[in-house]
């Protein structure tokens, strides 16, 4: 298992080396539109690793025959950790519509082969950065976002409303109204923000505040900015506190000692929505500080529906045991959480009593054997360095073609 897991690791930093040799800043810059004129701009390309390498340089997307570059191949020397590389943008007379116009600076890198011992299988790595050109739309033209910030029951949420000016004039008046829907899209609330005006190309971030007076669950939200006589809007999914459901008892309907006990748990969902595939394990114990495990079980499977209670029957086998007080935790699964509960079970000849000590919700986390992935990763490793032997002969082909 230790050499698996070795295997394993080194696999890991091998698949992340060939992905970090180096990386470029910025990987976006938007530009807004000038008739007619060339705008200058500049890239970095910043090395994580002190190794000689060839960095071949191109254009692509809608803007590739606007953007203009100085440099197509270019050697970087194991010394020189950076590079900044200069383009210019030859902007036209008018673009044929309106908004974002986008392109992108491609960079293939390979190590130097001079710098490489004996036989070298390379691997290629291309990075971009792209170029976005802003065409303003005529008159007066708004874009809006929504980001929210949740919060939990009885406390505020937050939303935010990034509008951005996209139009030739000024905006003199931005209003942000959210509605705040249901799970059935029914109208709970609807909160405003402050008025703002907004210049040309400028953007202004708009504030509403609800005070989540409502159950634990998912929410939708649809933000809808009014602007001088016109309108856009957003939507956006949020929750309200945590998922959670949680335990409330346990009987058995018909007990005698020795035999098989039916004991139905009590649920309670606080969640606003269906939770699909919720089910228990159960563990007894001889005694109150849990050292001899006597029994364990799983249950089936069920469905909890919204803000419901339902019962969930879970098996003990009695037979052997003896009259007396047993300690049981209860481990209830469903989506990425377990909650857990305590109890005493109290058991005569023919009676039954869960007292309910302690329970809580804890982040589960799925376990996945090591042995396991080494397929996947043994295929995704192959698959790269066949990807990358390609990418290296088109690359060293292309080098041999620019220098002839």
């Amino acid at each position: 298992m230790k050499a698996k897991l070795f295997i394993v690791f080194m696999l890991i930093l091998l698949l992340i080396s060939t992905v970090s040799a180096f990386e470029i800043t910025p990987t976006r810059k938007i530009y807004d539109f000038e008739a007619g004129k060339q705008v200058q701009g500049s890239f970095t390309i910043i090395k994580n690793e002190n190794q000689a390498m060839k960095v071949a340089i191109s254009t692509r997307g809608e803007l590739a025959d606007k953007i203009k570059l100085k440099d197509f191949v270019v050697d970087l020397p194991s010394g020189a950790l950076s590079k900044e590389f200069s383009y210019a943008i030859e902007m036209p007379s008018a673009f044929d519509k309106p908004g974002l116009h986008e392109g992108e600076i491609v960079v293939v890198g390979v190590p130097d082969e001079k710098e490489q011992k004996g036989a070298f299988v390379g691997t290629s790595i291309t990075l971009s950065t792209k170029i976005r050109v802003r065409v303003p739309y005529p008159g007066k033209y708004a874009e809006t976002a929504l980001d929210v910030q949740p919060g939990n029951v009885n406390e505020q949420v937050t939303f935010v409303m990034p509008v951005t000016n996209l139009g030739t004039q000024d905006i003199r008046s931005a209003l942000g109204t959210v509605q705040v829907l249901g799970p059935t899209n029914a109208l709970i609330n609807t909160v405003s923000s402050q008025e703002a005006g907004i210049p040309v190309g400028q953007s202004k971030e708009l504030l509403a505040k609800w005070l989540a007076e409502a159950n634990p669950g998912i929410y939708s939200a649809k933000a809808t900015i009014n602007y001088d006589g016109q309108s856009t809007t957003a939507n956006k999914t949020f929750s309200v506190g945590n998922m959670r459901i949680e335990i409330l008892g346990a009987e058995v309907k018909s007990f005698r000692l020795g035999s098989i006990a039916k004991i139905f748990l009590t649920l309670k969902s606080e969640w606003n929505q269906e939770i699909e595939n919720v089910y228990a394990e159960l563990y007894v114990y001889s005694d109150n500080e849990m050292k001899t495990l006597v029994y364990d079980s799983k249950s089936t499977y069920i469905n909890m529906q919204p803000l419901a209670s339902d019962s969930l029957p879970i098996y003990w086998d009695t037979q052997g045991l003896v009259a007396g007080s047993y300690t049981a935790k209860v481990i209830l699964h469903y989506a990425d959480r377990t909650s857990e509960t305590t109890f005493r079970f109290v058991v005569g000849g023919d009676s039954f009593e869960a007292q309910l000590l302690s329970g809580k919700v804890t982040e589960r986390t799925a376990k996945v054997s090591g042995g396991s992935l080494l397929p996947f990763i043994f295929m995704g490793v192959f698959i790269l360095i066949a990807f990358n032997i390609g990418l290296f002969i088109y690359f060293r082909r292309t080098l041999s073609n620019l220098k002839k």
